[in-house]
């Protein structure tokens, strides 16, 4: 065997691989899942941000805030996605925007208190129209009986996942 004859044989194993790979991943339910969940996502990130003007990051943060004021970075780092160093940026953004205030704790100095301003309670408003309009939209292709269905075979994919925490 030369040199010339074991790089096409490489080339095509790899090529074999990779093949294999895009099947196994883009047959996956999880993997459609995944997909069809961050279209979604910026989907409506994008009309939000068209319509009220806010990055997916600062409608999430404000969001937390206007459902569950008076919250701490923390907290609203337990309740998000979102890593303390995004919060903290993300809510630094929103006080010099003046849709949030940070008030420190008199209790404890280190805690600071976020709350929604006049004006952050009414871009939360706006964020909440968007996003239940937007939900809606989503939906509205499928007839109502195809709607119960996919939440309770979303429900249950959810349950599978808890079995397969504890078994792998």
């Amino acid at each position: 065997m030369n040199a010339l004859t074991f790089r096409r044989d490489i080339e095509l194993v790899a090529e074999q691989s990779r093949t294999l790979g895009l099947e196994v991943l883009e047959h996956a339910v999880p993997y459609k899942l995944y997909k069809l969940a961050i279209r979604g996502s910026n989907a409506k990130s994008a009309y939000i941000k068209r319509q009220v003007g806010l990055s997916i990051d600062e409608w999430k943060v404000l969001l937390l805030i206007g459902t569950f004021s008076p919250l701490s970075t923390k907290e609203v780092a337990e309740r998000s996605t979102l890593d303390k160093v995004r919060i903290s940026r993300t809510t630094d953004r929103l006080v010099r925007k003046g849709l949030v205030t940070a008030n420190r704790d008199k209790s404890d100095r280190r805690k600071v208190e976020l709350k929604l301003t006049r004006l952050g309670k009414v871009k939360y408003r706006g964020v909440i129209d968007c996003l239940t309009a937007w939900d809606e939209a989503f939906v509205r292709g499928l007839d109502p009986k195809s709607l119960g269905v996919l939440v309770k075979l979303l429900h249950k994919l959810d349950q599978q996942i808890d079995l397969l925490d504890k078994k792998f």
